[in-house]
């Protein structure tokens, strides 16, 4: 999957002890608002239809423990989801601008010597 080809080299790139932080839309929240009467603006919200180009579409949907199995199958020694502007990373009240949606921060372990 091109998700974990991402989260793979973000685990490569980043130093000792760095934070990887993603933000996706939240499965869980997704299926929670189901309403079998409107199914269209379900599959459309799944894949965030409409919000740009076809390319920026999801392809893939997540919630928090199944993004901490990615990360930590990829080598992250921590996994865990954060709340909104909430986290490890400098400048969350500038980068974070999804409330809503689901925040998971990843820790590459300090190498031991």
């Amino acid at each position: 999957m091109v998700a974990d080809n991402c989260v793979r080299e973000s685990f490569r790139v980043l130093c000792p002890g760095g934070v990887c932080r993603i933000v996706v839309p939240d499965l869980d929240a997704l299926i929670s608002s189901y309403d079998p009467d409107n199914s269209d603006n379900f599959v459309s919200a799944v894949f965030e239809c409409g919000y740009g180009l076809e390319k920026n579409s999801h392809h893939w949907s997540y919630n928090g423990r199944s993004l901490c199995r990615l990360l930590r199958r990829v080598g992250f020694a921590e996994a865990s989801v954060v709340a909104y502007r909430v986290g490890r990373c400098p400048d969350l009240d500038r980068i974070d601008n999804r409330p809503g949606s689901l925040f998971v921060e990843g820790v590459k372990a300090i190498a031991t010597q």
